[in-house]
């Protein structure tokens, strides 16, 4: 994989893989991005963050997340010219194992662009069970 491999948060006080914590392109492969969080300050300041970079490039922006994230985010992006989709994470996460080709699902109907997939597969209502299975 090209690229940043790992963001993560400054607001969750987490050590960063790198230095430059800013978001931008990368050239082929699949760029993943951790958003560190411990209370919803920190997860919509994160979120803006991710989407203002996506809004920069222009590029389309897939929010895989719980449904009551989804209101959050609304609120949160509201302001932003994104070319957002949403998915409900607790239709796609289901069977985790269809993340990662639903990721690539939305990247090849955007062929040429960089796209930004935010998901939480793991939210306080799922089973220990199911948290398992995406860890």
């Amino acid at each position: 994989m090209e690229g940043r491999d790992v963001m993560a948060g400054h607001h969750a006080g987490v050590t960063q893989q790198l230095a430059d914590r800013r978001v931008g392109p990368v050239r082929g492969g699949l760029n993943h991005t951790a958003l560190l969080y411990s209370d919803d300050g920190e997860y919509r300041a994160g979120l803006a963050e991710i989407a203002r970079a996506a809004a920069a490039a222009g590029a389309p922006m897939r929010l895989s997340l719980p449904w009551e994230r989804i209101q959050i985010a609304r609120g949160v992006l509201a302001s932003l010219p994104l070319r957002l989709d949403f998915e409900d994470m607790a239709d796609v996460g289901r069977n985790p194992a269809r993340l990662i080709p639903a990721a690539r699902s939305f990247g090849d109907s955007h062929p040429g662009e960089h796209v930004y997939c935010l998901w939480e597969p793991a939210w306080a209502a799922r089973s220990a069970a199911e948290r398992c299975e995406i860890a």
